[in-house]
């Protein structure tokens, strides 16, 4: 299995009216759209006293390089939701109220087709290419790329909220 590097999380909360399909789609979408590879791993409701609560986690990945790999899953909460009708610019929306906590998690790979492992000479030489050969493009690009990605996707999970960005 190649190294994996974690990321700095981003967390949006949000509390009050959102749609819950279009927040879904827009997940889904976004992952289409940047071509991950991705699967919804968990999706459960259940009813409580205060309305349903919702679990979501999806798990997506993407090839960089034949030697990078990188990873964005994403974790929503949401509690007390319940159905409610709001009028809007005299149009009558079907939405849902409640409190919603969603995480993003970027984290990559590195060496993901583990060409550099099996012997003590190919350990040292992918130690070497991370160390001194690839360790700025390491840090200064592709942990960069993956960073904006990730700030990316908060936008566009805010903006399916409905928040101001």
């Amino acid at each position: 299995m190649g190294k994996k590097e974690s990321m700095p999380e981003t967390i949006v909360r949000h509390r009050g009216f959102f749609d819950f399909d279009k927040l879904i789609n827009t997940i889904q979408d976004w992952y289409r759209e940047e071509q991950y590879e991705y699967q919804v791993t968990e999706h459960k409701q259940k009813a409580g006293d205060l309305g349903f609560e919702v679990r979501f986690l999806a798990q997506g990945n993407k090839k960089i390089t034949e030697y990078v790999k990188f990873y964005m899953d994403v974790r929503i909460a949401i509690f007390g939701m319940r159905d409610v009708e709001v009028i809007q610019d005299g149009k009558k929306l079907k939405l849902q109220e409640g409190h919603a906590l969603v995480e993003i998690m970027p984290f990559y790979e590195l060496d993901w087709q583990e060409r550099f492992g099996g012997s003590k000479l190919a350990e040292w030489m992918g130690l070497m290419l991370e160390k001194y050969i690839l360790k700025y493009k390491i840090g200064d690009y592709w942990e960069d790329m993956l960073l904006d990605s990730s700030t990316a996707f908060a936008h566009t999970i805010k903006h399916a909220l409905g928040q101001e960005l």
